[in-house]
């Protein structure tokens, strides 16, 4: 099969396309550099230049905070980006495997079950709005979708991920302040990757795809420096301490038991981590 995979230089972008060519098929990789999905002329240009069987769009706007203000190029790339793609995808004869995320759902903290796939959702920020808005537009402009929502997202490449910023100030010596009232799934991009390439199975639709299990922020930065044989002072505060811009989910687990369990995750990161 043909794919063609945008945002390829992002974490899940790269193992996208690693997985992908591990497993035979002709992958065509494109980066923000080479393809800008929010201009509509670039997005068919591409298509009609490579003739993919399959597009995967990983390519996102992905700063939560900074989509509290600039709310214009928020939903430029996760909402009119997605459109062009899916839509151009379409008249090309390709399916998108289009990819979401648990914030489109509000996450309250009084909540205990995980998220279904067709539950209702109420984004509670910017971001959520843009994604859940992406994800409307590609089921109307695509019938051959696949809407793979995820969550708390690491991989290689990545430097600023959550896993590389926990290693980073587990080496000082100051306290550190990590958030315990939001709940979720930390999921490694290597096993989404693969979880992706395996729904292409299944009939189109919208599903739920992270590692199994869940923690808070702080179990996720105890289970990293552990790994890591560190010991930093570490003291779990509350959301509204930290006072981020953007309000975020307090549970938003996704339910996805299939994957490896985010222990197994993080170990197989750790293991294949670039020094």
């Amino acid at each position: 099969m043909r794919v063609l995979v945008t945002g390829a230089a992002g974490q899940l972008g790269q193992d996208v396309v690693r997985t992908l060519s591990a497993r035979g098929h002709e992958v065509i990789a494109r980066t923000r550099e080479h393809l800008d999905i929010t201009d509509a002329a670039s997005v068919r240009s591409a298509m009609e230049g490579t003739s993919p069987d399959l597009v995967i769009n990983t390519a996102a706007y992905t700063a939560v905070d900074a989509a509290e203000t600039e709310v214009d190029k928020a939903f430029a790339v996760n909402a009119t980006g997605a459109l062009y793609v899916a839509r151009e995808a379409h008249r090309c004869g390709a399916g998108i495997v289009h990819i979401s995320t648990d914030y489109v759902f509000r996450g309250e903290s009084s909540r205990t079950a995980a998220y279904k796939p067709d539950d209702l959702p109420s984004p509670r920020n910017v971001y959520g709005a843009s994604k859940l808005a992406g994800e409307h537009l590609v089921r109307q402009s695509n019938p051959r979708h696949w809407i793979v929502r995820t969550q708390w997202l690491y991989g290689n490449g990545g430097s600023g991920n959550f896993v590389e910023t926990m290693l980073r100030l587990g080496s000082g010596n100051r306290t550190l302040r990590i958030i315990d009232d939001q709940v979720g799934s930390p999921t490694f991009t290597a096993h989404l990757a693969e979880a992706i390439v395996e729904l292409l199975t299944e009939a189109p639709g919208t599903y739920h795809r992270t590692n199994s299990g869940q923690c808070s922020w702080f179990e996720f930065a105890q289970a990293i420096w552990q790994m890591a044989g560190m010991k930093p002072t570490a003291q779990p505060i509350l959301t509204e301490e930290y006072g981020a811009a953007a309000d975020r989910p307090r549970f938003s687990v996704l339910g996805d038991d299939r994957g490896p369990a985010w222990t197994q995750g993080l170990a197989d990161y750790m293991s294949r981590r670039s020094p």
